[in-house]
């Protein structure tokens, strides 16, 4: 039970809108490129930000225990307040690059009195629990210095039993609370952090930390930390009144001994509503047809997931330069190999196996840039999902290379491994989903496992069997499309020569459809703006040809 009592005085709010992964009802603030720089700079409190892509499945997972965290803490918000930016909104993306942001979801601090030069303090743990998340933004407010801030927290503790001051100044008109706990516990700061100015008496609290070897914890008889005493008025006798107490415990019966019979509060936090947003977003209706797209593959996902790869994801990283930009040449070698030679992209792929280390971003954005507009505003069809957060990218990235092991099989040259070793580099170096590109890597045993294949049948096999076990992690989980559940694939509706009678998998048969399902691209006619970008684009090409 966490305990608030008095009004928490943020700014006035106007308008709060469902961005992103955070719906109207969250305390999580949603930031834009335009609100950003007004929200983090020069503010007497500090931020944590989570910078994420809706598409990402991690994100997606990660927006819950976020979500329940500012909840939590919405009453600190004098001291942190909690914001996120979807970096996958190109209008943002200029924003999540000047604060190099590398992968999602990245978690920044920024302290109070920011200024636009303020980079932000990374978050370095990618745990997503919401103690893991208080702790760690514990463990930055106690790093910020308090700016003579009068009401920024103290939490310096008393390390032994014996340096209490002064026992007699413990007066009648004065009683104490006080929290042992031992150098790993945040018990004590999450206490003082919540009923901070909570309800009188609330600042006749302290905390002392009982070292390894400190014989305290035996004087006062304390086996299990976190204990709470209480020294009652006029008196110097310390009662241990519960011994191995949780924070929430901890705040109750400091809160029943003030307000005896009231009822517990829950917090009031009021609606926090986003301050910086100018306009409610108007949110139109996400059309779906679940019966549509659920064994074709998309010439058009495959080409808008390389669009965004080459323009979203790349430049994210920086400078590619070394191991960067030798796995960059090899994800276009590899598309120039096997992408299919009818799609509009397939010109520019050949320029871009010019490529110099120099010149990356620039060449990207000379001979890529103009179809980003006409990629981006294209929707999913094959791997459109019901809602806008679900399925979208990561599926074309599996889709792209399910389609490039398929294509090497049927085209029949190269080593057996050589699209895999393209798609781990592509995966470990840019792939934007941190923990998906960590998944990955572990899962392939960083690619010793790419040297067992035999055969391009073997690959095939391999990507599936892999996609497979990654569907099975993720069932039942934030990320998943409640129209496409994570079911092992094929189903047997979909296959039934793909299953022995014993409902194991015929290996040859699955094969065989992974073959005509992903040798048989859907290939849709490109909109007439479309076209006319395509014949501009020649005339780019052969421009830069000589220019390269």
């Amino acid at each position: 039970m966490k305990i608030l009592t008095f009004t928490i005085i943020f700014w006035s709010f106007e308008w709060k809108v469902e961005c992103g992964l955070y719906e109207s009802d969250s305390e999580v603030i949603s930031l834009n490129a335009t609100t950003f720089t007004d929200a983090i700079t020069s503010r007497p409190h500090a931020w944590i930000v989570e910078f994420y892509a809706s598409w990402c499945g991690h994100c997606q997972e990660f927006a819950q225990p976020y979500k329940q965290f500012s909840n939590d803490i919405a009453f600190w918000g004098d001291i942190l307040r909690v914001g996120a930016i979807d970096c996958a909104d190109p209008a943002n993306e200029d924003t999540c690059s000047k604060y190099e942001v590398k992968g999602y979801p990245t978690v920044k601090y920024f302290p109070p009195y920011a200024t636009e030069q303020d980079l932000g303090i990374l978050r370095e743990s990618y745990e997503k629990s919401v103690a893991s998340l208080k702790y760690d933004s514990i463990d930055f407010i106690e790093s910020v210095p308090s700016f003579n801030n009068s009401l920024w927290p103290v939490f310096q503790p008393i390390t032994e039993y014996n340096e209490l001051t002064d026992w007699s100044q413990v007066s009648e008109d004065r009683e104490l609370f006080i929290i042992f706990e031992d150098e790993s516990s945040y018990a004590g700061r999450e206490v003082l952090m919540d009923i901070r100015q909570a309800f009188q008496g609330a600042e006749n609290v302290a905390r002392i930390v009982i070292s390894e070897n400190s014989t305290s914890a035996l004087k006062l008889e304390i086996s299990e930390f976190p204990a709470l005493g209480f020294i009652a008025e006029a008196s110097n006798e310390l009662n241990v009144l519960k011994q191995g107490i949780s924070a929430d415990e901890i705040e109750s019966l400091i809160y029943d001994h003030y307000n005896p019979g009231s009822v517990h509060p829950t917090r009031i936090t009021g609606s926090v509503i986003n301050p910086f947003q100018k306009d409610k977003q108007d949110l139109t209706k996400y059309s779906f047809d679940d019966n549509k797209n659920k064994l074709t593959v998309s010439l058009a996902d495959l080409e808008k997931t390389v669009v965004y790869a080459l323009l979203h994801e790349v430049p994210m990283k920086g400078e590619i330069s070394g191991e960067r930009f030798i796995a960059l040449k090899d994800f276009v070698q590899i598309l120039v190999d096997f992408f299919p030679q009818t799609s509009v992209l397939y010109p520019i792929l050949e320029q871009l196996t010019f490529l110099q280390e120099s010149k990356v971003l620039e060449n990207l954005r000379t001979l890529v840039g103009s179809w980003d507009g006409f990629y981006e505003r294209a929707s999913w069809k094959s791997c459109k999902g019901s809602e806008p957060q679900f399925r979208g990218y990561p599926c074309g990235q599996w889709m792209l290379w399910h389609s490039l092991t398929v294509a090497q099989y049927l085209e029949d040259w190269g080593s057996p491994d050589l699209v895999l070793r393209a798609m781990l580099q592509y995966i470990k170096h840019f792939f934007s989903c941190t923990e998906c590109s960590r998944h990955f890597v572990n899962m392939t045993a960083d690619g010793n496992e790419f040297n067992q294949l035999a055969t391009y049948q073997d690959a095939i096999i391999y990507l599936w069997e892999k996609h497979n076990s990654v569907n099975e992690r993720l069932k039942n989980q934030a990320t998943e499309d409640p129209h496409f559940s994570k079911e092992v694939f094929p189903s047997i509706e979909s296959c039934p020569l793909c299953y022995n009678k014993n409902g194991s998998f015929s290996l040859s048969d699955v094969r065989t459809f992974l073959v005509n399902m992903y040798g048989d691209l859907n290939v849709e006619n490109p909109t007439s703006s479309g076209v006319n970008l395509y014949f501009r684009n020649q005339l780019l090409l052969w421009f830069m040809y000589w220019i390269l």
